[in-house]
């Protein structure tokens, strides 16, 4: 009996030292900033990856866009455009719609991780008005005006011999 009142005398004066509780303070304060410091750091990644995949989408985005204008541009210069036309309008209508709906959405939010990340917006999230409005039944059996180009529908120049 005699041992464990000699432990528990020592244990307790281990604990009431007062170099104990500033040994506990620094640690508990260390811990606490190295955690404090690696979620900053995992904030910051999360928020460099937004930025890139916004970067990569408005690539990727306006790289479609082009194939399928030049695509277009193929179609329309080898045939008439039929009904399936109006049909494809209306589809890529309600497309730009959700588009316009998420790019807005997305603005706010890569504004936000480009400020945490310190990087300078080029550009300021632009208010877009979504339109959800279902098209007008006019506008769903128009039919598209397409123009060709005087490039595509004219003879390439001839040769005049020279004198």
């Amino acid at each position: 009996m005699e041992r464990l009142k000699s432990q528990a005398s020592k244990l307790w004066q281990l604990i009431s030292n007062p170099s104990t509780a500033a040994t506990y303070q620094q640690t508990l304060g260390t811990t606490w900033a190295i955690l404090r410091e690696t979620g900053l750091l995992l904030w910051l990644v999360v928020c460099l990856v937004f930025v890139l995949g916004d970067w990569f989408w408005q690539t990727s985005y306006a790289t479609g866009q082009k194939a399928r204008a030049w695509v277009d541009e193929m179609q329309t210069s080898a045939q008439e455009p039929t009904a399936e036309a109006s049909s494809s309008d209306v589809l890529g209508k309600t497309g730009k719609s959700l588009l316009s709906a998420g790019r807005s959405s997305l603005a706010a939010a890569l504004s936000a991780a480009k400020g945490q990340l310190g990087i300078e917006s080029t550009e300021a999230p632009a208010a877009n008005s979504i339109g959800l409005i279902p098209p007008s039944s006019e506008e769903i059996t128009s039919k598209p005006s397409i123009s060709t180009s005087p490039a595509i529908s004219e003879k390439p120049p001839t040769k005049t011999p020279e004198a």
